[in-house]
């Protein structure tokens, strides 16, 4: 079977990293976080710059995530939480940069789940920001949507009602038809 790049894509608090982990784990599929690990050390000074530079280090990340999955995919399945997806959506001011050539998902897993499950699971996060994030997070979901509108390699999955293993099944069917 050939090895497979799967990318889980979703506003805070929807469970991606959570599903994301869960499918590396159960494909025996390596799993990368964006961005990279080596950028994390500068990721707190970028937000003191305005929102071209941001989007020009998440681009960077996701340009040395694409060549990592590309060398992982010799081997083994890349399971990736968050990639261009998400950049091109908490951008949405800027979008009209150039992207990279980078490499395209077979699959992107769009996580969703209701506005009040999400405001419920980001109010258990240590460094919770407030409810107001809800609002700025539905924009974000929509330029989601309007981006993948164009992809035909898109599956939502709504975690709302579901634990994680059973989210997990269903994309493991999903995955295998």
């Amino acid at each position: 079977m050939k090895n497979k790049f799967i990318c889980f894509e979703g506003v805070d608090g929807s469970g991606k990293t959570t599903l994301a982990k869960l499918l590396a784990k159960k494909m025996d599929a390596r799993y990368y976080y964006s961005p990279p690990e080596m950028l994390l050390p500068i990721r707190a000074g970028i937000y003191e710059y305005d929102v071209a530079v941001r989007f020009q280090y998440y681009l960077l990340g996701n340009t040395i995530t694409s060549e990592d999955v590309e060398k992982t995919l010799r081997d083994q399945s890349a399971i990736v939480d968050r990639y261009v997806y998400s950049t091109l959506a908490f951008h949405f001011p800027i979008q009209d940069e150039n992207i990279p050539n980078l490499t395209l998902p077979d699959r992107i897993i769009y996580v969703t789940a209701s506005w009040e499950e999400i405001d419920r699971r980001l109010s258990q996060r240590e460094h919770r920001k407030s409810s107001e994030q809800i609002p700025y997070l539905q924009s974000v979901d929509q330029e989601y949507r309007r981006i993948f509108r164009t992809l035909d390699n898109v599956v939502e999955i709504d975690t709302t009602n579901e634990t994680p293993i059973e989210s997990i099944n269903k994309i493991r069917k999903l995955l295998e038809a």
